[in-house]
């Protein structure tokens, strides 16, 4: 009988251990490299990148125009509190695969980013638990994209699918900083050739500039500047907390000053800024300034702006705020007739968003009319959802971007299921087969388990006695 107590509580453990598994990935040790990966890098059969050791190969030798996919989610590091990652010049494809990497830090860099620069495709790729702290190109996913100087050798860059939560600040004047890529420029005197589409991205990451000076701060690209830039199903739910010049919910700047060029235009649409921004000079819920070659359509702002500083001496171009777009003319008088900052249609702003300008809050109406005001319940209502398109749903009441739920996942392609004609009526009592237990119910079922074990056996003893 003792035998068999120990035998049954020893399968109980085993069954409970095999049903809970493991739920958090183990931290990289720091130090150890794969010698290789598996995969050809082809895009049928991508480098697999597994651990950190698979991570820090890949880091190292990154070739161009390799695929490469994450097959686990990757902790680098327990705490992100010191320098730890090289970020990487990449050209190719890389494929979250709907997992994670988190603990990465850089700090004090001129590309402080996962990637420095990239040109090609990112996809379905989350960023956690991660900071990124540098002087001029910060972002979660690119740094920067480099244009090139012929139209037939012109790069693109796709960002899809992505999300950050890392923390991202940028600590000198002059710098770019957005979740997904800080900076995307071209000179438009002597126009570079790039195409960049981010879609279907998300931050939830708080994004911050520490210096008094001219910065460009986005919740999803800091700058796009003459270039082809698409920024479409996008939201931002985290706060942009600016002293420095630029600010916008999605996009700190986009557009052409000065100059127009048929093709090189940021268009911006279907996105969500919920995250509350603070500027010094300009200030934006959708995007800080608006240049002409801006198109924004189908966006909406919950989120409140604030102006934290002014100079009487140059009045009407350091209180520049508003629900879409923060950018003015120089000379307040000319607000109400302001045309050129692109072409703003069918965005929404949320009636209990509070715009705050330390000078004069009332100093830009034309800014404020570019957008609808919507109360809590017209804006949460299926009349507002079928004016801004299927791109937008109602989730638990509230408007949302139908990309939020899926954000960073990868969609199975599930089978068609074809309904069988039926010909008898079904027993009344069939019973469905017991689903296979998952996360919290698996200890439960181990426990149960464990329990109805060391009762049968506790039976078997009292018979025996």
């Amino acid at each position: 009988m003792k035998k068999f107590l120990a035998l049954a509580i020893t399968a109980a453990m085993l069954l409970s251990f095999a049903v809970i598994g493991t739920s958090a990935a183990e931290v990289y040790d720091g130090t150890s490299v794969s010698a290789s990966l598996s995969g050809a890098g082809t895009e049928a059969d991508p480098y697999l990148i597994a651990n950190g050791a698979d991570l820090a190969f890949f880091a190292a030798n990154a070739v161009a125009g390799a695929s490469y996919k994450l097959t686990a989610d990757i902790v680098w590091a327990s705490a992100a509190e010191a320098t730890n990652w090289t970020p990487v010049e990449f050209n190719g494809t890389f494929d979250g695969n709907g997992h994670s990497i988190s603990g990465l830090c850089v700090k004090g860099e001129k590309n402080a980013a996962f990637f420095a620069t990239a040109a090609g495709a990112i996809k379905n790729l989350t960023i956690k638990d991660s900071t990124f702290e540098g002087s001029k190109y910060i972002a979660a996913i690119v740094g920067q994209v480099v244009a090139a100087d012929a139209k037939e050798s012109a790069p693109s860059l796709t960002i899809e699918n992505c999300v950050s939560y890392a923390t991202l600040i940028s600590t000198k004047n002059s710098s770019l900083i957005g979740s997904m890529i800080g900076d995307a420029f071209a000179n438009a005197k002597t126009p570079n050739y790039l195409t960049v589409t981010v879609s279907g991205c998300v931050n939830y990451g708080t994004i911050s500039s520490t210096t008094d000076g001219t910065v460009y701060v986005g919740g999803i690209i800091g700058r796009t500047y003459g270039i082809p830039a698409i920024v479409e199903n996008c939201a931002n739910f985290g706060d942009l907390n600016s002293i420095s010049a630029i600010t916008g919910g999605i996009v700190g700047q986009g557009g052409i000053s000065g100059d127009t060029y048929e093709g090189f235009s940021t268009k911006i649409s279907n996105c969500l800024n919920t995250g509350n921004a603070t500027g010094k000079r300009i200030c934006g819920g959708i995007i800080g300034r608006a240049y002409p070659g801006v198109y924004v359509d189908g966006c909406v702002n919950t989120g409140s702006m604030t102006i934290t500083a002014t100079d009487a001496a140059k009045d009407g171009y350091n209180d520049q705020l508003g629900p879409i777009t923060g950018h003015g003319p120089d000379a307040r008088a000319d607000a109400a007739t302001f045309v050129n900052c692109g072409e703003i249609t069918n965005c929404y702003n949320s009636a209990e968003a509070v715009f705050t300008n330390s000078n004069d809050a009332a100093a830009k109406p034309f800014y404020a009319s570019l957008a609808t005001n919507k109360t809590a319940a017209e804006l949460n209502s299926a009349a507002t959802v079928t004016a801004l398109g299927d791109a937008w749903e109602l989730k638990d009441g509230v408007l949302t971007l139908k990309i939020v739920a899926t954000a960073g996942q990868v969609e199975s392609a599930q089978p068609e299921v074809t309904e069988p004609e039926v010909t008898e009526p079904a027993p009344e009592d069939t019973k469905p087969a017991d689903p296979v237990p998952t996360g919290d119910s698996a200890l439960v079922f181990a426990v149960i388990a464990i329990i109805s074990v060391l009762g049968v056996a506790a039976v078997a003893k009292r018979r025996e006695n």
